[in-house]
């Protein structure tokens, strides 16, 4: 089956299951291997013109704190709308890791931050999923971690680049926001965003349960 030209979630998979362990091998760059190329359209767009990247904090989007609301969730309905969202990360971001060329992203975030890898070993780039907890490993970028919090109801994510934060979904909205220091902002924005950057190409990030 050929891939969308666009990033696309499925809700195939069964929302009440708990996120199941599931990975990619992991990719040490010391090998010369590289990913063959699909015959399907690659879901990563390259960014035309892109500057020269660097290590700083992105810019998450900011919405005016009122435009999100903090809605009661059941117990059921928590872990289905946050279980979807862990599925549907895992799924985009196993596609985007087997599409990209990690030998070269790697060589130039090594390029761009030498002081901080100097001496350094090959890193790994992969991803895995249990037990309600998302580990997405980007070579010396780092590692983004997201995880449930069901006592909150809430999601947690831990960025590299943007730290830490806490997000609540918004029934009418039917996103997952955190209001941070007087800002706003959605994980997926904040995803795409960040990730966009790492992989040097356009990462569209759906998580909204259709």
């Amino acid at each position: 089956m050929k891939l969308p030209m666009m990033l696309r979630t499925t809700t195939q998979r069964g929302l009440l299951q708990s996120a199941a362990a599931r990975s990619i091998p992991a990719r040490s760059l010391t090998s010369t291997q590289k990913v063959q190329s699909r015959q399907s359209p690659s879901i990563l767009t390259k960014l035309s013109a892109a500057p020269t990247r660097s290590f700083s904090v992105s810019r998450s989007v900011a919405h005016p704190t009122a435009k999100y609301t903090a809605s009661p969730l059941a117990d059921s309905e928590y872990h289905k709308l946050s279980n979807h969202v862990l599925d549907s990360l895992t799924e985009t971001l196993e596609t985007v890791l087997e599409e990209a060329d990690i030998e070269t992203l790697e060589e130039q975030a090594r390029a761009q931050n030498k002081a901080a890898t100097r001496g350094s070993s090959a890193s790994e780039w992969d991803i895995e999923c249990a037990s309600g907890v998302m580990n997405l490993r980007c070579g010396v970028h780092g590692t983004w971690v997201i995880n449930k919090q069901p006592p909150n109801k809430q999601i947690w994510l831990s960025s590299p680049k943007s730290g830490p934060k806490r997000f609540d979904y918004d029934a009418d909205s039917k996103a997952w926001f955190c209001l941070k220091e007087g800002e706003t902002s959605t994980l997926h924005e904040l995803l795409q965003n960040e990730l966009s950057e790492v992989f040097d190409a356009e990462v569209e990030v759906l998580l909204q349960d259709d």
